[in-house]
């Protein structure tokens, strides 16, 4: 009887784990394809559904006139930017005196809980009465700046569309600069440590401050945590925006960077805020319970069948949020729907009980990364495996 630790055996075991992780990227390439295809987007029939009292008529892909029975009311047009989130549209329509009527939020990939803060202060009623010759001043929303930011240049594009195109006068918009800051610098430090440092702390009491310096700083300080929104939106072009969001860009890269140079996590164990929270909370519990192999197999299972369906969502629908269910921005927000607290709630009182259990079990971020580490893997593979026939074939000739 051939016993599994034996060679050939590890061989079939990982010629069928690279067969199946071939399969599960095609079917994801395939979902994405569908995607491109099936949600194009047609801003103009949003703007129909959300303001019914207006009769719409396009003028070219962002301008448009709107008319009340047949009577002109005025222009609009569409601006875009990139949130914290990805990509959002919003619809600025402006009387006849060039004074704005209304601003209408369209297409968003931003966290919902990050969303319905602007709809709560009533965000884009600020807007209301100003002029399109001047830049308008509306106070950022709390605890969501990035969002903020990023709906303000979609508002300030969409009116100088109008101002230039048409009512043919000067524009005041400027370009966004790059600023590399202290958050940036923060991120920065936290790679480099990551990747150099991080091996030096065997000491518990240090690696208990190096973790709870990475909850304070990393997680409810600066707001920084790898997402699946992340990675997905790498694939269908729904990133953060670069100008505002450089701290992520740099974590994003920078663990891409460090799978595909250097075949290694450098994020999950070492930088990631909730490990850290989970690591902290199993130190002070002092419990650890066992789950079993079991129960183990299953779990990991379920995760990779969870993760495959947010991607394939995802891909399809365009949208990293729809199918979302990290609570990484409840916590350090402190943001959430009733829903998205409760499942917090019972994620901390198991990470209690036992070690990592997010990590393990649950955490798609996890899941994706050593996806790609399997990747690169089979390529490196069957490289060497290419090199060694060639040569093969060299000492027969």
């Amino acid at each position: 009887m051939c016993p599994n630790s034996c060679k050939s055996c590890r061989t079939g075991t990982i010629r069928n784990k690279s067969k199946v992780t071939l399969i599960v990227l095609g079917l994801l390439l395939l979902s994405l394809l569908l995607g491109n295809y099936f949600t194009s987007g047609d801003n103009f029939s949003e703007i129909t559904q959300k303001l019914p009292e207006y009769r719409i008529n396009p003028l070219n892909e962002n301008i448009f006139e709107y008319y009340v029975n047949d009577s002109l009311m005025g222009f609009g047009a569409i601006g875009q930017s990139k949130g914290y989130g990805g990509p959002l549209t919003v619809a600025v329509l402006a009387s006849r005196d060039t004074s704005i009527r209304q601003v209408v939020p369209l297409l968003n990939t931003e966290t919902p809980s990050f969303y319905q803060k602007f709809i709560n202060q009533e965000f884009f009623k600020f807007y209301s009465g100003e002029s399109l010759y001047v830049e308008p001043v509306v106070n950022a929303v709390s605890g969501a700046t990035v969002t903020s930011n990023a709906y303000q240049l979609a508002v300030s594009k969409a009116m100088n569309q109008l101002l230039e195109e048409q009512f043919h006068k000067e524009t005041w918009l400027i370009k966004p600069k790059m600023n590399f800051n202290k958050n940036e610098w923060i991120v920065l430090v936290f790679m480099l440590c990551s990747f150099w440092l991080f091996r030096l702390i065997k000491n518990r009491k240090t690696k208990l401050l190096w973790y709870l310096v990475v909850v304070v700083l990393m997680g409810f300080i600066l707001k920084i945590q790898l997402s699946s929104t992340h990675l997905s939106g790498l694939a269908i072009n729904k990133m953060p925006g670069l100008y505002n969001n450089l701290n992520i860009w740099i974590l994003v890269i920078g663990v891409i960077l460090g799978i595909l140079i250097l075949g290694r996590n450098y994020y999950c164990f070492r930088i990631c805020p909730f490990h850290a929270l989970q690591y902290l909370l199993s130190q002070i519990s002092d419990i650890n319970i066992k789950t079993g192999k079991k129960l183990n197999t299953v779990l990991k299972y379920g995760l990779a069948t969870v993760v495959f369906l947010y991607y394939t969502i995802t891909f399809i629908t365009h949208d990293p949020t729809k199918a979302l269910y990290e609570p990484f921005s409840t916590l350090f927000s402190l943001q959430g729907t009733g829903l998205q607290w409760l499942f917090l709630i019972l994620i901390l009182i198991a990470a209690f009980l036992i070690k990592n259990v997010f990590c393990r079990f649950m955490c798609p971020v996890g899941y994706s990364l050593s996806y790609i580490q399997s990747l690169r893997l089979i390529i490196l593979n069957n490289i060497k495996k290419s090199k060694k026939n060639d040569h093969e074939k060299n000492k027969i000739i």
